[in-house]
């Protein structure tokens, strides 16, 4: 077994009394940089102490996802071992998170997928306190939990020595307050444009008329009228291989694909504006990467000139990169986690001097149960839910900050082989107008200790 050392601030020699600690039992350990091909366990101790903040978040998690995939061939097929050890507060960021620490968080992700993609394994993602603990009081605690701890996949271990361990509770919206966005109030939406955001848009705008900035990764042009006619995708290709023929250019396959997955985007993200415009918004949309501080800054400014200061974020942006653990590169990695975390980051960069009124991230039912396939988006997704507790204590009631954890859609992404899966397994999906109107109704809800909410499907009920 591999233990990796801590952070800076961690108590000095921590990994060396884990070791020790270990080895009293019987149980043969070394402090190491990374585990190799021939260990089956690891304890990741490089959230206890790190120097925390938005630049570390990307490296640290990226350096856990290496290490997992090493240990990926080995546990997937027999015994061994994964443990994360991280500072949220030995709380899971429920409460007195640091800001910084909250950028930190998403280790908890890769451990919940872990289990799900090797059950035989032992998997454990722990939150510690080191407050005035020494190396050998921390190894301790850490070393006892895993010798005789129940079997409770998150523990928090606080410096009082209590042992704290989530579970989720089911809640219904009762007696919804005010509606905390004005008439004609300004905000910005990353994703917004496609997959199921614009129904969520829509039933906001009927509720009140709002002035929405969509920003989305496709540019949109102007559509020859020679392709006006071509109203599916079969058509557009047909057109499109016709059209380089007349051109008298070769053309493979893939090429027009691509061609017809831009056009068909474009026309999904004009049909998106008018549907809103019909709403009551006032909506515009602008093609920008939502990790480019710069260019999404000027957009706001843009859009501020004529409509005033952002009142609220919608944070929905997101890409997929399905592979389980032992397959899935760092490349797809990087690109999963960076739209999700890098794009938060943008969003509350740009807007850090507008008065919010509301902070909506959409996150995932995979960041709280983990899925196999999808270490990447759990761990991205549980980062947005810690800097969304971190957020909500830090601004208090100046500003209602909700992390919904959302379960899979009767639509956007979820296709008709994707549904069928869902059926099988008893997976309810979340209709469209029910999962809309439940977002209206959560950010009239209280504050209270509800911002990372879990909402799925029951039937043909959203609940919480």
């Amino acid at each position: 077994m591999v233990v990796t050392p801590a952070g800076p601030h961690a108590p000095e020699g921590l990994a060396q009394s884990v070791v020790a600690k270990l080895g009293e039992v019987g149980v043969n350990a070394r402090v190491d940089d990374a585990p190799g091909d021939q260990d089956d366990g690891l304890i990741l101790l490089a959230g206890v102490g790190a120097d925390g903040g938005y630049a570390q978040s990307q490296a640290l998690h990226a350096r856990a996802f290496e290490m997992a995939k090493t240990l990926a061939p080995r546990l997937q097929q027999s015994d061994g071992f994964l443990v994360t050890v991280q500072q949220s507060g030995a709380s899971f960021g429920m409460r007195d998170l640091p800001a910084d620490q909250a950028w930190l968080g998403g280790l908890t992700g890769l451990v919940k997928t872990a289990a799900r993609e090797w059950p035989q394994a032992g998997l454990k993602a722990l939150d510690v306190d080191t407050a005035g603990a020494s190396a050998e009081d921390l190894a301790q605690r850490i070393v006892s939990e895993l010798l005789q701890g129940g079997d409770e996949r998150e523990v928090a271990l606080p410096a009082a020595g209590e042992r704290l361990a989530l579970r989720a509770l089911e809640a219904r919206q009762e007696n919804p307050g005010a509606f905390p966005l004005q008439p004609h109030d300004f905000l910005v939406v990353s994703g917004g444009a496609r997959g199921i955001t614009p129904d969520i848009l829509a039933a906001l705008t009927r509720h009140t008329p709002l002035r929405l900035l969509l920003l989305g990764r496709t540019p949109v042009e102007e559509e020859p009228a020679a392709l006006a006619q071509a109203g599916d995708e079969t058509a557009l290709k047909r057109a499109l291989f016709a059209q380089a023929g007349a051109r008298g250019e070769t053309v493979t396959p893939q090429q027009i694909g691509a061609q017809t997955a831009s056009i068909l985007a474009q026309r999904q993200i004009r049909a998106t504006l008018e549907s809103l415009r019909a709403a009551g918004a006032e909506a515009r949309y602008v093609a920008a990467d939502i990790a480019d501080v710069a260019a999404v800054g000027a957009a706001l400014d843009a859009a501020r000139a004529q409509w005033g200061p952002v009142a609220g974020v919608i944070h929905a942006a997101g890409v997929l990169a399905d592979k389980r653990i032992a397959d899935k590169t760092l490349d797809q990695f990087n690109r999963v986690f960076a739209t999700k975390v890098d794009g938060l980051h943008t969003l509350l960069t740009v807007t850090q001097n507008d008065p919010l009124k509301v902070i909506c991230l959409f996150s995932s039912v995979a960041a709280r149960e983990g899925n196999p396939g999808q270490c990447d988006y759990a761990m991205a997704n549980e980062v947005l839910n810690k800097v969304a507790q971190a957020e909500a204590q830090r601004r208090g009631g100046a500003c209602v900050v909700k992390s919904i954890n959302w379960g899979p859609w009767d639509g956007g992404m979820v296709d008709a082989g994707l549904r069928r899966h869902f059926h099988s397994q008893g997976i309810g999906l979340i209709p469209l107008t029910e999962g809309a109107r439940f977002l209206v109704d959560e950010l009239r809800c209280s504050q209270g200790d509800a911002v990372e909410v879990v909402v799925g499907a029951r039937g043909t009920d959203a609940h919480d």
